[in-house]
């Protein structure tokens, strides 16, 4: 039983606190406060995940967690501080959808910005993670459709047409889940592994889609279950889902982002709001990682 004062964050807008609100409107509607950037950001960590995991840990708390973040940048952070850890910290990573991760896969079309090209617009989905998230693929064509079309520019003769049937292409013929399995894997395998030999505390959770797939796993690589919380198991969002349908009712507040209300009959997926970040907060520190370790409050030197 290890003993934690520091806990230290790491994920996309599911860390961040998206879709915590500040009030409700005349109709049900949750509101965010009227802030803008880090400010807005800075203002979902305290009041999601911060506040939360410091009222029951009594810990010092550092949120890493960045609205449209991708497993690469997560890692990056976590390598940029590690120098700094000690054995009394708990790095918490939540993961995101690893086809947003633009660095494992550096396909020769995506330029970074590119400011002026025959092939590619500077803003098409091509160059970011945007068109290789299996959930924007299912509820928005890739941020394609016709109410999101404002998101992009595209400055050349019939470049939309294209893209959008040069990533149907991708899914139907050239896709192949095991070139991602394997990445994520020893990304993974990486960090488990070398924090056990620093004597240093790691834990992973899937968000919203599983990081690693446990049919793609060889049975010779061990995926330790105190390390990845949830490995082939239920999702953070599965867990609030599955809550959702068998414990709420109509008139409840909802667990979900603007008032939105029973996922399994809606065809879309939402961030939590606080209310829901809670429960799985509650879920983690009250009965998954106390098993592991003594949570204490930090004492400052």
């Amino acid at each position: 039983m290890k003993t934690i004062n520091r806990i230290f964050l790491f994920g996309d807008s599911w860390i961040e606190g998206q879709g915590t609100y500040a009030t409700i409107g005349e109709k049900g509607h949750l509101i965010e406060p009227e802030f803008d950037g880090e400010q807005l950001r800075d203002w979902r960590r305290e009041n999601s995940w911060n506040r939360e995991v410091r009222e029951i840990t009594k810990c010092h708390v550092i949120n890493f967690g960045r609205q449209g973040s991708d497993n690469y940048s997560q890692f990056g952070e976590l390598n940029e501080i590690s120098h700094t850890l000690t054995p009394n910290d708990l790095v918490i990573i939540g993961f995101t959808s690893k086809l947003r991760d633009t660095f494992s896969l550096n396909y020769c079309f995506r330029t970074g910005n590119p400011q002026q090209t025959i092939l590619l617009s500077k803003d098409n989905p091509l160059n970011g993670m945007v068109a290789w998230e299996k959930l924007s693929l299912e509820y928005c064509n890739h941020g394609l459709r016709e109410d999101n079309h404002d998101h992009f520019s595209f400055a050349q003769k019939n470049e939309k047409e294209f893209t959008e049937n040069f990533i149907k292409d991708f899914y139907i013929s050239l896709y192949d889940d095991a070139v991602y399995e394997h990445i994520s894997q020893v990304n993974y395998y990486f960090y488990q592994e070398r924090f056990k030999s620093l004597g240093l505390n790691l834990v992973c959770f899937d968000l919203f889609e599983p990081y690693i797939n446990k049919d793609y796993v060889n049975p010779y690589l061990k995926i330790d279950k105190n390390v990845y919380l949830n490995y082939g198991e239920k999702t953070m969002n599965d867990f609030l889902q599955e809550y959702e349908i068998n414990y709420m009712k109509e008139d409840d507040i909802s667990l979900w982002e603007c008032g939105h209300k029973r996922p399994d009959l809606v065809p879309a997926i939402y961030h939590p709001n606080q209310h829901g970040y809670k429960l799985y907060i509650d879920y983690l520190f009250k009965e998954i990682l106390p098993k592991q370790y003594k949570f204490e409050q930090r004492t400052l030197q």
